[in-house]
């Protein structure tokens, strides 16, 4: 979880404890997930045992991708630690644009799945997946990868480039070579797949458009072996979503995300104290709230934690500056 520090360094923090990005797929991110055992437990359970998209349906700033992105991460840590199916959180969490066409949101996608798969190639490659007539090193080394990759990241770098979308790197095959090596990794459904959260389908601002869109995955990216899904939405969009016909064995039944309770938001604020502390430092961490106005903050926003994340950090930033 990266968080900027800025003057909650002063205060013996080493990054913003109250930074309202979501979770990340890491250990800070499972660690401060507070509240979540059930819905977590269901995440699991369904990825595991069916392929249909898992559909978290919850209130704007409940924090549904960062539960989805914690539960990525868990599902890797059972692969790594009790040889569950294999799965693999991708980089990043997506959002449907509305003005951008299904194949430049396929190729995004792609895109990112390739950087993941660059990046985790030790846990597969360790496991014995793709030995043989289709091994890493055969992919790693290929003309094709090789290009790929250059754009991508570069093994070894973590860095982000623009991939080239023009018509001759169209033609060099990405889009089936990463088909390819997902097949080969997850030979079947059962054996896991990369975990991709699509986020926020009420920005779609209608149902129909949320359920369209949807409806054209089906056809592409929810037909590509190896690729699971975790849909997150609010104000009726997954319902609606999971409505449709066109759907059915596509998309589960959503799980239902509601506010934390008034005691979990307390633990939040004690958790997040506790996990950005700076041991290097000697004495107390230093704050200008306390864990009972963080709950009646989270009570007044009407359980919002996100909102309550924010405005806590906006005093805190006041406070500093008035000094």
């Amino acid at each position: 979880m990266t968080t900027n520090a800025g003057f909650y360094t002063d205060w013996n923090l080493y990054a913003n404890p109250f930074s309202a990005m979501p979770l990340e797929a890491d250990r800070i991110g499972s660690d401060l997930l507070i509240g979540r055992d059930q819905q977590l437990k269901s995440i699991l359970f369904r990825l595991k045992s069916a392929s249909a998209a898992v559909c978290l349906d919850g209130p704007v700033g409940v924090g549904k991708t960062s539960l989805a992105n914690v539960a990525a991460f868990r599902a890797e840590s059972d692969y790594v630690h009790n040889n569950d199916p294999l799965f693999l959180p991708c980089k990043r969490a997506f959002q449907i644009k509305k003005d951008e066409s299904p194949d430049k949101f396929q190729f995004r996608i792609l895109t990112e799945i390739a950087q993941t798969l660059i990046e985790k190639a030790p846990i597969y490659r360790t496991a014995g997946r793709m030995d043989g007539k289709y091994g890493i090193e055969q992919w790693l080394n290929s003309p094709t990868f090789t290009s790929v990759n250059a754009q991508i990241a570069g093994i070894g770098f973590g860095k982000s480039t623009q991939l080239n979308e023009g018509a001759g790197f169209s033609e060099s095959g990405f889009s089936r070579l990463i088909t390819n090596w997902l097949e080969q990794i997850f030979p079947a459904n059962q054996q896991g797949g990369v975990i991709c959260v699509l986020d926020n389908l009420e920005l779609l601002e209608t149902s129909s458009t949320a359920r369209k869109t949807i409806e054209h995955l089906r056809d592409t990216l929810f037909n590509i072996r190896g690729i699971r899904w975790v849909l997150c939405g609010a104000n009726g969009i997954i319902n609606s979503v999971v409505s449709s016909q066109r759907l059915v064995g596509h998309i589960g039944e959503p799980i239902a995300i509601p506010p934390l309770a008034l005691q979990e938001a307390q633990i939040v604020f004690d958790s997040r104290q506790e996990c950005f502390k700076d041991h290097t430092k000697g004495g107390e961490v230093y704050l200008p709230m306390h864990r009972d106005s963080f709950h009646k903050l989270y009570l007044t926003v009407n359980r919002n934690l996100r909102q309550t994340l924010s405005y806590s950090d906006e005093y805190c930033l006041n406070v500093a500056e008035s000094g």
